[in-house]
């Protein structure tokens, strides 16, 4: 709960106790996982762009497929874990 809020709360219902209910927590797990997804992919949109135009600079067809199997533009498996960890600590 934000700051303001339990300000508010605090000030205005001395005896009251501060619960979070599942809806909520989900909610900020969604938020948090989809931010991470887009972030990813325009990070993945730009990469294959800067692959586009290398391909035509050098004068050469661009394959995705390629860069799939290569690995380029998806996210390694330590950002993934930290991807991860950020979640699990705001859920916390």
């Amino acid at each position: 709960m934000p700051d303001q809020y339990q300000k508010i709360v605090g000030g205005s219902f001395r005896k009251a106790h501060l619960v979070t209910d599942r809806f909520h927590v989900q909610k900020m797990v969604y938020d948090a996982v989809q931010e991470m997804r887009i972030f990813h992919r325009w990070e993945a949109i730009d990469q294959e762009n800067k692959e586009i135009e290398l391909s035509k600079e050098l004068k050469k067809s661009f394959n995705l497929k390629t860069i799939q199997v290569l690995g380029k533009g998806l996210p390694n498996e330590k950002s993934k874990r930290s991807s991860l960890h950020q979640i699990s600590s705001m859920v916390q």
